[in-house]
């Protein structure tokens, strides 16, 4: 560790004119690859560790589990994903035993699905047993259709103090109830709570209870519960209504009067109260930062108080309460690792072990295991073992104005040898807008940034309207305005580029994924004059076919309210539909699509694809096999990175 530590300070300490002079690009598979672990995690006893693992010869992540020991982890069970079934939250629930599920696509009623089957597995023997069959009546079937339950793995609770079992909700019956599994074979599931019309989240304290319940009622408005002192329970819709401020649980003491609430109701950014659940008051406010909603929370495992609150700057940060001892672990490991970003990722469930991510800015991350009984840290292989002392580009926080006055928190990213933004002169760009809408840009590593800067591109990323974390008023002047004053405050941002002389029109991109494709091809369509080419990635490309699509699945239609209505917003939808606009791109396009997405269906880029070829528009459309909407599956990663520097080479000449 301390060689690594000594190799970063050096490389950050050359000077610029040097790494201008000497720089040479690492190839596109360094970026390409998946990172090298996921999933970290320690068991009970700290004899054992697992991991989901893909070596640079792996065609794909591996399931892992390791002995742990003080001279090194040796595996001791392995097995490989596959492009159609991926693995899926896996964790210890004892030493001999993981729970973890399997993803696969599915189609019901004519409507594509993503299918989950839970298992748990026993690592000596390597022995994996379904949690659900068809071998006996309850908790196998949905009882309203008769076909296996479709989403297996929704934990309402991992149940630590219960070796045994843990809590799961699914549909049964049409309704989303909660269920006690047993664990060690697929004996009967015991129903723990039945479920209520309207709620398709329950959420639970550290022991298990069941204390609240949230969901879409009729797909047209959001019902929310909580479970009183005397089991009761109290419906609190109206907090949640629309134009209320926001409200959300976001954990429960084991004191069952009271509740962890997130809220806006004095604030512009969400704070975090402790609320009185008998009298739905708030006791008081505990935490609130203004330029962060809050995001998390950490409690104590042996009452359920808060320990710390998680919120976001620049990147993730924790408000701590006072002394506690997860505190403490963090701040030992941070002592012994000066100068690095420490995370903590996990606690085993005996807090004797935890699992940090360490990086330092832009520099690619790893894994550290840390045994707290013996004071001992095991440092796992970089996660880009490939980029190991490669210089990365800095990123630098800012903020533009958009057109109508509102301040956005942008990031940009320069190549290696640029070292100040007054040394940005004329440098080509991507606009890289994220996707969700709801959602936000952070710093720290990100694989595909890097990989744009190492090719000598400067990166500008927004938190655009409608960006979650900056508040609700922040977030909801995003309804509705996809296309319009989200793609404005993109648009806003090329244009700062150019004034701040960093760049010039004749010498940028733009390139997304997800909403970010959409904006992409939303730019090739409204700002032609803007970029020279448009990369996209798993586009929308028509809100009429997405929001029907999404109607079909439970909440669908409500939440996206927020994109426009059907028949009221016809108009807008359409002029704000790429697919609908082939006729006005003025910019070559390059689409890519993975052809199992679940999440944006493919139809979205066939539908682009058509329309541009019989528009007669310079466009490429690339089918990413087997491919997720993540870049996750098999080489779709590397594939799309040389599809999008060939393209970007030759539409901006660099």
């Amino acid at each position: 560790m301390k060689h690594r530590l000594a190799a970063l300070a050096a490389m950050l300490a050359l000077p610029t004119t040097a790494l201008a002079q000497n720089y040479t690009p690492p190839p596109l598979e360094a970026f390409g690859s998946m990172p090298l672990f996921s999933n970290v995690r320690i068991s009970p006893g700290g004899g054992r560790v697992f991991a989901l693992a893909r070596p640079a010869d792996a065609k794909d992540y591996r399931f892992v589990v390791f002995e742990n020991t003080p001279q090194e982890l040796s595996p001791i069970f392995s097995v490989e994903q596959s492009d159609e079934v991926r693995f899926r939250r896996p964790f210890w629930k004892r030493d001999d035993k993981i729970i973890f599920s399997i993803a696969s696509s599915g189609k019901r009623y004519g409507t594509e699905t993503v299918e989950t089957r839970l298992f748990s597995l026993t690592p000596k023997s390597g022995k994996s047993t379904p949690l659900f069959t068809l071998n006996t009546r309850s908790a196998r079937l949905d009882q309203q259709t008769d076909v296996p339950i479709q989403i297996q793995d929704d934990f309402v609770s991992i149940l630590p103090n219960d070796p045994k079992n843990v809590l799961l909700e699914y549909y049964d019956e049409g309704l989303n109830s909660v269920y006690r599994v047993y664990i060690d074979d697929d004996r009967s599931h015991t129903r723990m709570l039945r479920g209520k019309e309207g709620i398709d989240d329950w959420s639970a304290d550290g022991l298990g209870n069941i204390r609240s319940g949230r969901g879409v009622l009729y797909n047209k408005s959001i019902k929310l519960i909580v479970r009183m002192p005397d089991d009761s329970w109290k419906d609190i819709s109206y907090r949640v209504e629309e134009g209320a401020p926001s409200f959300y649980f976001l954990g429960f003491p084991h004191d069952r009067t009271k509740a962890y609430v997130a809220s806006s109701h004095e604030t512009e950014t969400e704070a975090l109260y402790l609320y009185d659940i008998p009298s739905d008051s708030f006791i008081e406010r505990i935490f609130h930062t203004p330029t962060s909603d809050v995001y998390d929370i950490i409690q104590q495992r042996s009452d359920g108080d808060v320990l710390g609150v998680t919120f976001a700057e620049d990147d993730g940060d924790v408000h701590w309460l006072g002394e506690s001892f997860v505190r403490d672990v963090i701040e030992k490991v941070k002592g012994a690792l000066p100068g690095m970003d420490v995370t903590l990722v996990n606690l085993n469930l005996t807090d004797t072990a935890s699992t940090f991510f360490i990086e330092q800015g832009n520099i690619p991350g790893q894994y550290i295991l840390f045994d707290h009984t013996a004071n001992r840290l095991t440092a796992l292989p970089s996660q880009y073992q490939a980029l190991e002392g490669v210089p990365m580009g800095q990123t630098f926080s800012t903020m533009y104005t958009a057109r109508d006055g509102l301040e956005i928190p942008a990031y940009v990213t320069l190549p290696p040898w640029l070292s100040s933004l007054e040394e940005a002169q004329g440098v080509p760009f991507i606009v890289l807008p994220h996707g969700g809408p709801n959602a936000r840009t952070f710093t720290g590593f990100d694989w595909e940034v890097q990989y744009l800067v190492s090719r000598g591109y400067g990166v500008l990323e927004m938190n655009f309207r409608g960006s979650s974390g900056f508040g609700q008023q922040f977030q909801r002047a995003g309804d509705r305005q996809w296309g319009q004053a989200m793609q404005d405050d993109i648009t806003d941002g090329a244009k700062w580029l150019i004034d701040q002389g960093y760049t010039s029109a004749s010498n940028i991109a733009i390139m997304g994924h997800s909403y970010g494709g959409y904006a992409a091809l939303m730019g090739a369509v409204k700002t032609p004059e803007l970029y020279q080419c448009a990369v996209a990635h798993a586009p929308v490309t028509d809100l009429p076919r997405l929001i029907r699509y999404e109607s079909q699945f439970i909440g669908g239609k409500y939440w996206t309210r927020r994109i426009g209505r059907l028949w009221g917003d016809r108009n807008m939808l359409q002029e704000n539909s790429p697919a609908l606009r082939a006729e006005d791109f003025g910019i070559p396009v390059l689409i890519l699509h993975g052809d199992n997405d679940r999440v944006v269906n493919i139809e979205q880029s066939e539908t682009m694809a058509a329309r541009l070829k019989r528009a007669n528009k310079d466009h490429k459309y690339v089918v990413l096999p087997n491919g997720s909407h993540y870049l996750d599956v098999g080489d779709n990663r590397l594939t799309f990175l040389l599809e999008a520097d060939a393209f970007l080479k030759d539409c901006l000449g660099h």
